[in-house]
C-alpha cells in the first residue's frame, strides 16, 4: 500500500473519527474502570505488567482491549478470569466508551483514541529512549509529521495529544519525555519501570543461560540487515564453540530480513515473543540504539552495542538525547570486532546518570 493511498484512508478515518471522538465526550465515565492496549502486537512491556499486577489499583475493574490475535492468544493463556475484548467487539466499544482511565504504551489509539474524550490518558512510554522521539525527531521520514504538526494533528490526532499523565522511571528519561511530549512536571509519575520490578531477581535465579540475544531497534528508512553487516557463518561458528545459540529478536515494528539463511546456532525468534521473558536466560544481551539497553542495565544484565550503520543511522533515522559513545557499554561498530568481542566474559555495566527511580507504582 502506496503513501498516498495511507494517507487517503487515514483522512477518510479520520473525518468519522472526529464526530465519535465528540460524541464519546457525552459518555458517563467510570473512574474505577481502566482499559489497558499495546502498540505491538506482543503482550509485553507496562502494560503488561501494571495489567497483571493485582497490587496496582486493586480497587479497580482492569480490562484489556486487544487489536491483535497474537495478544488475544496471551491473553487467552493466563491463569484466572482476566477481562479482555477486541477493540471492535461491542464489548470492548462499550468498556472504552465507559472507562475512566486509558493506560497505555504508546498512543490513545493502542486502545481506540477516537473513543478516549474525558478519559484520564496515562502513558506508560515502552521505553528509557537513546534515540530522539516523538515531538524531538528533526531527521528521517518521521521528522514530517512533526514539520507539518499543523495539518497532522487533525489527521492524525493521537500523535500529538498531551497525557495527563506520563510514567519516567528516572532523571534522565523525565528530561527526555519533557521536550518529546511538550508536559508540564506535573504530568510525570516517577517510579521504577514496571516491565522490570522481578527481571533482576529472576535473572539471578535463572541457571540454565545458554543463548546471547541480540535486539535491535527498527529504522526510518528500513535500511538494515543483520546478515549483510555481519559474518553469519562466522558467527555461527563461534556460538558453536561456545555451546551458545545466537537468538535475533527483532522489534516488533521491524519487517526486514535478517537471516540469509538457516544456521544451526543463530535462530529468529518470533516478533510476538516478549523480549522481558527471554531476556532472563541469555549470557549476554546484543542491541544498537534500543532501550532495552537501559532495561538490562537496571537489571544488572551485561551489554555490548552493534553500531555497524551508526552514521547513517543518525543522518536518515534519528539523533540521540546523549553521546552513544559516553554510554557505559562496549560499543562495536564493525562485524568482525562485533564476533571478536564475544569470546570475551561480560560484566554488567552501570551509570550514575541513568539510575532508576526505586519506588513502584500501586
Amino acid at each position: 500500500m502506496t503513501r498516498f493511498v495511507k494517507l487517503s484512508i487515514a483522512i477518510l478515518t479520520a473525518m468519522v473519527g472526529w464526530i465519535l471522538y465528540f460524541i464519546s465526550g457525552f459518555v458517563t465515565r467510570d473512574t474505577k474502570k481502566i482499559v489497558f492496549g499495546t502498540h505491538t502486537g506482543t503482550f509485553s512491556g507496562n502494560v503488561k505488567a501494571l495489567y497483571l499486577d493485582e497490587s496496582y489499583k486493586k480497587d479497580a475493574i482492569k480490562i484489556f482491549i486487544y487489536r491483535n490475535e497474537n495478544i488475544k492468544a496471551s491473553l487467552e493463556a493466563l491463569d484466572g478470569k482476566p477481562l479482555y475484548f477486541s477493540y471492535l467487539s461491542f464489548k470492548g466499544i462499550y468498556h472504552t466508551l465507559t472507562a475512566g482511565t486509558f493506560v497505555y504504551s504508546s498512543y490513545a489509539s493502542d486502545i481506540n483514541y477516537w473513543l478516549s474524550k474525558n478519559a484520564k490518558l496515562f502513558n506508560v512510554w515502552h521505553g528509557t529512549p537513546l534515540k530522539k522521539i516523538e515531538r524531538d525527531v528533526t531527521t528521517g521520514f518521521y521528522s514530517i509529521r512533526n514539520k507539518y504538526e499543523f495539518l497532522f494533528k487533525y489527521i492524525y490526532p493521537h500523535l500529538f495529544v498531551r497525557p495527563n499523565q506520563l510514567l519516567v522511571c528516572s532523571e534522565y528519561e523525565k528530561a527526555c519525555f519533557k521536550t518529546a511530549f511538550d508536559v508540564s512536571n506535573e504530568a510525570f509519575v516517577e517510579a521504577f519501570p514496571p516491565r522490570l520490578n522481578t527481571l533482576k531477581e529472576d535473572y539471578i535465579n535463572e541457571i540454565n543461560k545458554n543463548f546471547i540475544i541480540y535486539a535491535p531497534t527498527w529504522r526510518d528508512d528500513s535500511s538494515f540487515q543483520f546478515y549483510k553487516n555481519c559474518d553469519l557463518n562466522a558467527l555461527n561458528e563461534v556460538m558453536e564453540q561456545k555451546g551458545l545459540t545466537f537468538l535475533i529478536k527483532p522489534h516488533p515494528s521491524d519487517k526486514m530480513k535478517h537471516l540469509d539463511k538457516k544456521y544451526s546456532h543463530i535462530k529468529l525468534a518470533p516478533l510476538s515473543e516478549d523480549f522481558y521473558v527471554l531476556v532472563k536466560k541469555a549470557k549476554l544481551a546484543v542491541t544498537d540504539y534500543s532501550s532495552v539497553m537501559f532495561d538490562c542495565m537496571y537489571c544488572n544484565i551485561p551489554v555490548v552495542l552493534f553500531c555497524p550503520d551508526l552514521k547513517s543511522y543518525m543522518l536518515n533515522s534519528r539523533d540521540f538525547y546523549c553521546d552513544i559513545k559516553e554510554l557505559p557499554f562496549p560499543l562495536m561498530e564493525s562485524g568482525n570486532d562485533f564476533i571478536r568481542i564475544l569470546n570475551n566474559n561480560f560484566t554488567a555495566c552501570n551509570s550514575d546518570k541513568f539510575l532508576p527511580y526505586k519506588n513502584t507504582l500501586t
